[in-house]
């Protein structure tokens, strides 16, 4: 297929919405699509995931979002809707930017085409004929509006009890009625197939559930096929959604608290909001055209033909490291930072040094993972996933006033029109400071000016005065002395 298939989703959980999701990257790889996962939350070692979005894949490639998303947070130009559950009920927009094609489970959650299969797993959910010893009730999403008698000596089941989902079949082998307030949930028909009886909660009773008809092989192949043709054929290139209606809304968390509680000194608090509303949204976006430029490159920047080229590499280091072969993956980023050096690539070197610092962070290297982090912020101050490393080994080594001065570099960017996602992390990183360095909230706040003017002072002096490909061989050859 030409355009892979770049599918959000949110850690592996019991949800029947987030399974779908993993589903159907199973489904699309089966049927010979590239399907990737884009999760900051985990990495499990059986899915394939994509970390770090080029303009390329922006512009070609496809992102299937869930309808809980709100916008086109990834920036993508061929947006697919997959509507999972009812429209902006959970979170997420009621209606969708014209450039989207929407596809929804079922047409009752949404008027569009269908894609689903039968999510019945039949091997663990099957009627034993055991005793029945109990009674269970399930609240899910759904608020209860009275606790019901019936509830007194029944067991309540929840996403994360029972723990396993072997443990939750057992369970409701054993279970004489299931009291549900979800009615739209999996958890409804697994009871069935289990034998128990199901009542739903309406109208401040109960009523039986009953069951709607499973999608036949036949007719789940066909929807897959129709699918993967309509979504193959996009190739969108107006104006994108604005997303400045959502900055309140990414992951569910307010940007504006957390930008009070920062304005306020209570960095704690502004970690919590800022850190998990990064979460949604990827370390490393489109290059920029240079450290202080005010909008993302243009694909016209530097010779497209350059373009794959580092893509190709990227995807050696990424099969290195699933092989667990770090040896290997360590060369290739070698051989692409001196690559970039030679190109006169500071973005492509920058991503490049902060992975190597990763890699020797996982390997134990605090020190030499440090040097690289450094050499990114070098070539690209605003690097994000640079400026966390940064972080964490500033702290481990008690330099505090060093990882405060790091954190603002990323936090300047509320004085200009650039990433707000950045300045997001910087809040989350100066939390981290907060809370890892035992220094007060009014401490910090005491030498913010100092630190901030300084930060402005070391971004404007490095994007005025670029170094030379000797200079950057030169901070190469430290770096590896310090290993």
């Amino acid at each position: 297929m030409d355009k892979r298939y770049i599918i959000w989703a949110p850690a592996l959980t019991r949800s029947a919405g987030t399974k779908a999701l993993y589903a159907l990257y199973g489904k699309l790889r089966d049927k010979g699509c590239t399907a990737l996962l884009f999760c900051p939350e985990e990495h499990r070692e059986e899915y394939e995931y994509i970390d770090v979005l080029d303009e390329h894949t922006l512009r070609n490639d496809i992102v299937v979002y869930p309808e809980i998303v709100w916008g086109n947070p990834l920036r993508f130009s061929n947006v697919v809707r997959f509507v999972l559950y009812f429209a902006g009920k959970l979170a997420g927009e009621r209606e969708y930017h014209h450039s989207e094609k929407i596809f929804t489970w079922w047409s009752g959650y949404y008027k569009a085409p269908e894609l689903r299969w039968a999510n019945l797993d039949v091997s663990l959910f099957f009627d034993e004929h055991l005793p029945k010893t109990q009674n269970c009730y399930f609240i899910n999403k759904n608020k209860p509006w009275k606790y019901f008698q019936e509830f007194k000596h029944a067991v309540e089941i929840t996403m994360e009890y029972p723990a396993t989902r072997q443990e939750l079949a057992q369970l409701l082998k054993t279970t004489g009625i299931l009291y549900t307030f979800d009615r739209y949930s999996l958890m409804n028909d697994e009871a069935v197939a289990c034998g128990a009886e199901v009542m739903v909660a309406e109208n401040d009773s109960f009523v039986p559930y009953v069951p709607g008809i499973m999608v036949g092989g036949g007719e789940a192949e066909a929807m897959l096929v129709s699918f993967i043709a309509a979504t193959q054929a996009m190739n969108y290139v107006g104006e994108l959604q604005d997303d400045t209606p959502f900055l309140d809304k990414f992951g569910g968390l307010n940007y504006k608290t957390a930008m009070r509680c920062a304005a306020c000194g209570a960095w704690e608090q502004a970690l919590t909001f800022a850190h998990k509303a990064f979460c949604g949204r990827p370390l490393l976006r489109p290059a920029l055209a240079d450290a202080g430029s005010e909008t993302p490159a243009s694909p016209g920047g530097h010779d497209d033909a350059t373009g794959p080229k580092w893509r190709m590499l990227l995807e050696r280091y990424s099969a290195f490291v699933q092989r667990k072969q770090v040896g290997q993956a360590d060369a290739v980023l070698d051989e692409g930072m001196m690559s970039a050096i030679a190109d006169n690539r500071r973005e492509v070197f920058a991503l490049l040094a902060a992975l190597r610092s990763v890699l020797r962070d996982n390997r134990g290297q605090g020190r030499a993972s440090l040097r690289y982090a450094e050499l990114a912020l070098l070539a690209d101050p605003l690097n994000a996933m640079a400026s966390q490393m940064c972080v964490y080994q500033y702290l481990a080594e008690g330099k505090v006033n060093l990882a405060a001065m790091t954190a603002c570099r990323m936090c300047c960017l509320f004085l200009k029109p650039l990433v707000f996602e950045r300045a997001f992390f910087g809040t989350a990183l100066l939390g981290l400071v907060v809370a890892q360095s035992g220094q007060s909230p009014v401490q910090l706040a005491a030498k913010m000016p100092q630190i901030m003017q300084g930060a402005l002072d070391v971004v404007k002096k490095q994007v005025a005065s670029p170094t030379s490909p000797r200079e950057w061989g030169a901070k190469l050859a430290e770096a590896e002395q310090s290993l």
